[in-house]
């Protein structure tokens, strides 16, 4: 029965450390991107590059990258396209994923535990 109890807190610490370290990587892919889109933004050689993007890819990305936030805030987060939201538009694709995802994260950052977003 020890062993038992012993696998189960060997199995425990285990997801605990398995968590952090999604935890750490969610973290630095976060600073990556936070440097990468200011030096972006900030260059002197700032370039819009339309193209056609789908605004659901985009969407799901966003809400697909942030599963550790959420259960880090205990937070649930769905995700429900209209219908009237077009296929496609000519954007920066680049530009319009980090948008949505950084307004996905701000507002989860700011909701009350057990919310749904």
């Amino acid at each position: 029965n020890s062993n038992n109890s012993n696998n189960v807190n060997d199995n425990d610490k285990n997801l605990h450390s398995l968590f952090e370290l999604i935890h750490s990587v969610d973290s630095l892919t976060d600073v990556y991107s936070d440097i990468s889109i200011y030096d972006y933004l900030c260059s002197n050689n700032l370039k819009i590059h339309k193209s056609s993007i789908s605004v659901r890819f985009c969407l799901f990305n966003a809400v697909n990258g942030i599963d550790c936030l959420c259960d880090m805030n205990d937070v649930s987060c769905f995700l429900e396209v209209d219908e009237n939201i077009p296929a496609k538009i000519n954007e920066d694709g680049n530009l319009l994923c980090f948008v949505i995802q950084h307004l996905i994260k701000n507002v989860i950052q700011v909701s009350h535990k057990k919310s749904e977003i």
